[in-house]
C-alpha cells in the first residue's frame, strides 16, 4: 500500500497540487493588492492610492505595471517549479 501511494498516488496528485497553489498564488495577489488599496499605508496599492488622490497618472501606471509584473514573476517561477516537479508531464499551457 505505502509503494503503491508513493509511486502512483503522490505523482498522480502533484500536478494538480502545483495548478491549485498557481490559482491560489493568483487570488491571494489579487486580494493583497486589493487589501492595500482600500486600508494600507505601505505598498503599491497605497501608493497608487496616494497617487490616484493627486492624479499622479504616471505613478498610478507605474504602480499598476508593477504589480502586473510581479504577477508576471511569481507566475514564471510556479511553471519552472511545476516543469521540475513533474517533467514527465505533457505540456497543455
Amino acid at each position: 500500500d505505502a509503494e503503491i501511494f508513493a509511486k502512483v498516488i503522490v505523482p498522480l496528485t502533484i500536478p494538480h497540487i502545483l495548478t491549485a497553489i498557481r490559482v491560489a498564488l493568483g487570488v491571494a495577489w489579487a486580494t493583497l493588492v486589493a487589501s492595500e488599496l482600500i486600508a494600507a499605508q505601505q505598498g503599491l496599492g497605497a501608493l497608487i492610492q496616494n497617487a490616484s488622490a493627486f492624479f499622479q497618472l504616471d505613478i498610478i501606471y507605474v504602480g499598476i505595471i508593477c504589480i502586473g509584473f510581479i504577477a508576471l514573476l511569481m507566475d514564471l517561477a510556479l511553471r519552472l517549479l511545476s516543469r521540475r516537479l513533474v517533467a514527465w508531464q505533457d505540456r497543455i499551457a
